[in-house]
């Protein structure tokens, strides 16, 4: 049974105060539900802690909200992970020096705890709490956990559940059950719906998970939902298996196909391609700027050589530079207004068509081959299609089953979560009403 939330300092408020107000009224002489002039002074305390318990049972249903939307404070802080490891490793060090009983009050460990969440900056994001240890009597040990400026949630349902039933008992102190009005009427009937359905919910808090756990069989709901969802993957996957590979073949031998085209006609060719031409012609103009460049130097090493030392031995290194430099910008000057291709270029180009030539007939062996063998290898997946369809279907009843048990589980918050936003709403309403009359 999940009986953390009734172990809350929440609880004794809520009772606390349900006390005094039940005291109270035994004690005053007016019946119960009175309206007169002497009972005012109890409608109104009675009126606004409810009113109060309402609050707090809405800002439950903000703070979860905010934390589902990741809306809350602990999700925008962040620290470096080096410093929260050596926190970390600083903490586990306290907590052995704890085990070996070095600390005999929590005031003081807790304050060491402090110190080294401080000291590395991990204080806004890591929590540690002295607790007593397992392992001795008196023994202290330390527990970290994330910290939640707004509260843990575990603190907030349990002031949820509490101070929701303290709410239904207010109410009822504070209207007597009187349903003479339209206005009193829906806040009896919603108060009664919500307190209602919320005791129901308390109650498969409680139990639930317990019956669920006693429901599963060999799967818990959560591998069942998983499985479910890894089993249709695969037999997405194995049903259309074979014909991707052959329809994955088939395009390899179309593209192949059209590349030895481009390839066969190229070679047919004596005129040099464009992009080629362009090629040469770009090459040529890069070479005619390096020999001017190069004739540049040399004239202005020259020009000064009877100022500036070794400049006529720069310009003579130069010069044979240069030779080379004018030999390759003829060269590839001639080269670019070549239009036709030479004997050498041709024999590599029918070399080059005749390779995808080869791999064209490359392709369609391998496509020939898988298109032989659909037939069969199909046939053969039909075993291995029926074993995985059979644990789809399996896991699927499985996760239906539990799924269909969980909503059932869920099923209040169907009307208890309407009720309540229209509840809320009203005793606004009636709120501003009572202040202004």
């Amino acid at each position: 049974m999940n009986l953390g939330i009734y172990r809350s300092w929440h609880a004794a408020t809520a009772a606390v105060v349900v006390l005094l107000l039940l005291a109270w009224h035994l004690a005053a002489p007016e019946p119960f539900g009175s309206r007169s002039d002497r009972n005012v002074l109890y409608l109104l305390t009675t009126g606004w802690v409810a009113f109060a318990a309402y609050v707090v049972l809405a800002a439950y249903a903000a703070r979860r909200a905010a934390h589902r939307l990741r809306l809350s404070p602990e999700f925008a802080w962040k620290v470096p992970l080096p410093a929260l490891e050596q926190a970390q490793s600083a903490l586990r060090e306290l907590g052995n020096r704890a085990a070996r009983r070095e600390f005999t009050d929590k005031a003081t460990l807790r304050r060491e705890a402090t110190a080294i969440v401080r000291r590395f900056g991990v204080h806004k994001v890591l929590r540690v709490d002295v607790v007593p240890a397992t392992t001795g009597l008196g023994a202290l040990t330390l527990r970290t956990g994330p910290r939640e400026p707004l509260g843990r949630l575990a603190s907030w349902l349990s002031a949820h559940v509490f101070y929701g039933f303290a709410a239904a008992i207010v109410v009822w102190l504070h209207g007597g059950g009187r349903c003479g009005s339209t206005m009193g009427l829906w806040l009896n009937v919603l108060s009664y719906f919500v307190i209602g359905s919320g005791l129901f919910g308390a109650l498969m808090w409680t139990f639930g998970p317990t019956w669920l756990t006693r429901a599963e069989r060999e799967l818990s709901i959560e591998k069942a939902f998983a499985l479910r969802e890894h089993y249709r993957e695969k037999l997405a996957q194995a049903r259309g298996k074979p014909q991707r590979e052959a329809e994955a073949a088939a395009a390899a031998v179309a593209d192949a196909q059209r590349a030895a085209d481009e390839a066969a006609a190229d070679a047919q060719r004596d005129e040099r391609p464009a992009a080629e031409l362009d090629g040469a012609r770009k090459k040529a103009a890069e070479k005619q700027a390096e020999f001017a460049r190069l004739s540049r130097w040399i004239a202005e090493s020259r020009s000064a050589a009877p100022a500036v030392p070794n400049a006529q031995a720069t310009a003579d290194a130069l010069q044979e530079k240069l030779e080379a430099a004018e030999a390759a910008a003829k060269k590839a000057v001639a080269d670019s207004q070549r239009t036709t291709r030479t004997e050498a270029e041709k024999a590599a180009q029918k070399k080059a068509a005749q390779k995808k030539a080869d791999d064209v007939l490359k392709a369609k062996k391998k496509s020939d081959e898988l298109q032989a063998g659909l037939a069969a290898a199909q046939e053969r997946l039909q075993t291995d299609v029926a074993v995985l369809a059979g644990q789809f279907e399996a896991v699927a009843r499985e996760a239906a089953r539990l799924g269909r048990l969980r909503t059932l589980l869920r099923g209040w918050r169907l009307l208890h979560v309407p009720c309540s936003v229209l509840l809320l709403g009203l005793v606004v309403v009636h709120a501003i009403s009572i202040l202004y009359y």
